[in-house]
């Protein structure tokens, strides 16, 4: 390939400069330019792998979670963590397996990071496998730098006093359901069987609180609690009867649709309304525990080869178990 030479080098060049030292010049303007573009293109790809690396680690850590390898959990955490820059559920994660491996001193350090990068500081009250560290001093100084992070972002929100209310009863609506969740993790249906009760008192409290919040402000939005105060707002309603559900679902979906509310609540509450109807779910978000086979199950969805689909447009996760 022949060279050409810039006209606007020749200008600049002084009068008894030879056509070699002119091409000298545009050869090393040249690698100056090809090393700008090779650096651009690595850092390019190293940005797209790393962030498949650090995919690859995480998920290799949920893993070992779900087989409670705890060590191994806290383990590829650490290896993703190298990898680049994390999010504040990520470390709040890694917190948790860092508690049941019961390395206590680590895990408090992750949840310090994670509650600064946004993870749900409720959870964080709330988490039985976080209640080894309650006895700690160092737990007693996280929750204060919590409480003020949270007050802070209630103060961020047209209605604070509602925007915090919520944030309460995120923490009583889920406080149960984490339990029984990990009594049916354990296989323990006798633990479960004396949590139900408890769960449903609970849920009717926290209803009555909530209608209460929306006789003062109407349905909770984004702009008018943030999101988990819009968040919570689902919660509640996905938590009462069928026909609180029924009369509250069109709020919901109007808020959604305006973007002042998340779509993945609509799809769930949707999902919700349709297996109490005894249809077909569209999402994929609903599921029953199956005693014969020991585990969740999802019940009856519309069209399965497109679940993944219409999950994406609703923000939700694809199914690996639909993933055709």
């Amino acid at each position: 390939m022949r060279l050409k030479i810039n006209l606007h080098t020749l200008r600049t060049c002084p009068k008894n400069t030879s056509v070699s030292d002119i091409q000298s010049v545009v050869l090393i303007q040249m690698l100056r330019m090809n090393r700008v573009f090779l650096l651009i293109f690595f850092a390019s790809t190293f940005g797209i792998c790393s962030s498949q690396d650090y995919e690859a680690e995480t998920t290799k850590a949920a893993q070992t979670y779900d087989k409670k390898q705890y060590d191994s959990c806290s383990f590829y955490f650490e290896k993703a963590f190298k990898i680049k820059m994390t999010s504040g559920n990520d470390l709040y994660n890694a917190a948790v397996c860092n508690t049941l491996n019961l390395d206590y001193k680590r895990a408090l350090g992750l949840l310090s990071k994670a509650i600064e990068r946004g993870a749900n500081i409720s959870k964080l009250k709330i988490d039985p496998d976080l209640e080894p560290l309650h006895s700690s001093v160092k737990w007693k100084k996280l929750l204060q730098q919590a409480n003020k992070i949270q007050s802070d972002s209630f103060r961020a929100c047209q209605y604070p006093a509602e925007a915090s209310l919520l944030a309460r009863l995120w923490e009583a609506d889920q406080y149960y359901r984490f339990r029984l969740g990990r009594a049916y993790e354990n296989n323990d249906t006798a633990t479960a069987n004396t949590i139900w009760p408890l769960l449903h008192k609970s849920d009717s409290v926290n209803l009555s609180g909530f209608e209460a919040i929306m006789d003062k402000i109407g349905w909770p939005t984004t702009s008018k609690v943030g999101q988990r105060g819009a968040a919570t707002a689902f919660l509640i309603i996905d938590h009462s009867s069928r026909e609180k559900m029924e009369k509250y679902f069109p709020l919901l979906e109007a808020a959604a649709k305006s973007g002042q509310a998340p779509m993945a609540n609509y799809a769930t509450m949707k999902d919700r309304i349709l297996v109490n109807r005894g249809k077909k779910q569209l999402y994929g978000t609903q599921k029953y525990w199956d005693e014969k086979q020991g585990k969740f199950v999802y019940f009856p969805i519309d069209d399965e080869k497109k679940i993944n689909e219409l999950r994406k447009k609703m923000g939700l996760e694809p199914l690996k178990e639909f993933d055709l």
